[in-house]
């Protein structure tokens, strides 16, 4: 059965499925250059709200909404039909790139979604039966070696098990090791170009984005792999393409402006659906999803975290796969149950700790977004897709609509059934509320000329020059003997990247040692100084922190507790459009040095749009 609503592609176009091992199956004929499926590999169509049915005076005040209601947005982006219908840029530009988190799931979904409709890959095949290794992360933690079973929608849909339960019995989200197989899964099934050369042929390319994996090895130290739990640079632009592509059900522009298989409906259909609907129905292809749990569940999972790991009872020491909120004092919240990414249903006879049932988890009563919305305001769409990276990174994708939105940004959520952690299910609906009266039809029922349509001719041209912008080499200071890579936190390509010179280095340390860290430096080092000043060249994290007019309306205070130094923007009280009863602070604080992780590379500073020499 699908979720889905009407979807937005014209009869005119025939839907077919790619041959086996055929990328890009062209259909259909030439069009008036608004196909309606989006820039293809070229630059983005600009129209009116109006011609699609919207209205610009709602769009500007969804804009408005959403950059006081979550602080240090740095874009919002409005796709619909294919077409940029508005886009507000609070900072930066159109062109600016960020990196995007775990948001790049949502991409790397995608493009597996192309190996798979090339009939490279079945999602139901043991990865090992391609040749992949199984000495690549550890697959037997408990003893039982679990590398055999595990398959790609395992990966997909982020039920690996972590090598200590069965994989497809666990929601266990990860970033590294594990989904890291997709990458070496490519290397093995593509025999005439690696990883990072299929990805780009057969996806970067086509969507427009060929530089979309050009540093991952050189970031992350993966040489030809590419990082298949995000991360990668994007624009707001680039990351459109990515939802517009989805709402398309895989269908995207040539040269011609015909219509094209990239990826089959079938898998983007799968992508939308929830992957293991017996124990977590909030997520499908590396995507999360809004979709209604219903009354019997199961009730898993919301994207909500916390650093507290809690013992299990049937799985003893469970922290690396447990999450257990604290909640805001005063805070009605006790219907949520503490899970540990949870077994089937989230209930006691799970082996759950019944004494932390009280504390806010990753729980879903009714669905992701609705679970956080006001009952005064319309509940989302339920064919709602979401990709997610930290610190508020966000793509909304809603095929019943024809429409994707981007909004990123530098943004911590702190809300009352998590507030000691990441409430990313708080924040993205905080935002899909503030932008969702937008997506109501507009009083024009008819649309405007097509005359005003233009289209946008800087993507091209940057992607045409952006290789050409790297250096032979980077000249650093005398005696150079590695570099230190600090990260900004959420909205990367902030971060910097320090020479380290011989002299920053303590007596009798070696940078050649093993386990070798920036850490070690000279605190009133040259290079040591500038880490511990990340505030300095790190942007500041806007803080969201949801609260209650009758109990807690020192905003100071609230955001105190999670940084320091932090500047109120708004004391606690409602937000503009939403109910009276539902309020929040929000502040700017500083980056933390907590928060601006430094990796020691044996080599000099290279330049990558990541880390701008320091």
């Amino acid at each position: 059965a699908t979720r889905r609503g009407g979807g937005g592609l014209s009869s005119t176009f025939l839907w077919v499925m790619c041959s086996v091992g055929t990328p890009w199956s062209p259909v259909g004929g030439a069009t008036d250059g608004n196909s309606g499926l989006g820039p293809g590999a070229g630059p983005w169509v600009i129209d009116s709200p109006e011609a699609h049915g919207l209205s610009s005076s709602a769009l500007q005040a969804a804009a408005n909404r959403i950059e006081k209601s979550i602080p240090f947005r740095w874009c919002f982006v409005v796709v619909k039909d294919g077409t940029i219908v508005h886009e507000s840029y609070f900072a930066n530009n159109s062109e600016t790139l960020y990196r995007t988190q775990s948001l790049g799931k949502t991409s790397i979904a995608a493009m597996i979604g192309v190996l798979v409709t090339q009939g490279l890959v079945d999602l139901d095949k043991p990865i090992q039966q391609y040749g992949v290794p199984g000495n690549l992360a550890n697959w037997s933690v408990e003893g039982t070696d679990y590398f055999h079973l595990v398959t790609t929608r395992h990966l997909l849909g982020q039920s690996s098990g972590y090598g200590i339960l069965k994989p497809g019995s666990v929601f266990s989200y990860d970033s590294n090791d594990y989904i890291q197989h997709l990458s070496y899964l490519i290397d093995a099934v593509v025999t005439d170009d690696t990883p990072t050369g299929w990805s780009t042929t057969s996806y970067a390319e086509p969507l427009g984005v060929p530089d979309l994996f050009a540093y991952d090895g050189e970031v992350y130290g993966i040489g030809d792999n590419i990082s298949t739990g995000g991360g990668q640079m994007m624009s707001c632009r680039d990351v459109a393409r990515v939802g517009t592509l989805v709402v398309n059900k895989g269908l995207w522009p040539t040269a011609d402006d015909s219509g094209a298989r990239l990826v089959s409906a079938e898998y983007i259909e799968a992508m939308g659906q929830p992957s293991f609907p017996s124990f977590n129905k909030g997520y499908g292809f590396l995507t999360w999803l809004n979709t209604n749990v219903g009354s019997d569940g199961p009730h898993c999972c919301a994207p909500r975290w916390s650093s507290v790991g809690y013992v299990n009872q049937t799985l003893g020491n469970a922290s690396r796969i447990g999450s257990c909120c604290a909640t805001l004092n005063g805070s009605n919240v006790s219907s949520l149950p503490c899970d540990l990414f949870a077994t089937n249903s989230l209930n006691e006879e799970n082996g759950i700790n019944h004494r932390i049932l009280y504390e806010g988890s990753q729980y879903i009563e009714r669905s992701i977004i609705d679970d956080n919305t006001p009952a005064e305001l319309p509940q989302a769409p339920h064919d709602l897709m979401m990709g997610q990276g930290s610190n508020g990174q966000y793509l909304f994708i809603i095929p019943s609509l024809n429409l994707s939105v981007v909004t990123m940004g530098s943004s911590l959520p702190k809300s009352k059934v998590c507030f000691d952690g990441y409430d990313d299910a708080f924040t993205v609906s905080l935002a899909w509320n503030a932008i969702s009266g937008a997506f109501q039809p507009s009083a024009a029922t008819q649309k405007q000329s097509r005359a005003g349509i233009h289209s946008s001719t800087t993507k091209k041209a940057r992607r045409s020059t952006l290789r050409a912008l790297r250096p032979a080499a980077v000249t650093g200071r005398a005696g150079v003997v590695g570099s230190c890579q600090c990260d900004c936190p959420s909205n990367q390509g902030f971060g910097r990247c320090f020479d380290v010179a011989q002299n920053d280095i303590p007596p009798h340390t070696s940078p050649f040692a093993p386990g070798f860290s920036c850490l070690y430096l000279k605190v009133n080092g040259t290079v040591g100084r500038k880490i511990h000043s990340a505030s300095r060249f790190c942007p500041q994290l806007g803080v969201t922190v949801a609260c209650d007019t009758t109990r807690h309306t020192n905003a100071s205070l609230l955001c105190r507790n999670h940084l320091r130094r932090c500047a109120v923007l708004k004391e606690c009280g409602p937000v503009e459009g939403m109910p009276e009863n539902f309020a929040v602070a929000t502040c700017a604080c500083p980056t933390p040095i907590s928060m601006n992780p430094c990796v020691w590379n044996p080599k000099p500073c290279a330049f990558t749009p990541y880390y701008i020499p320091g």
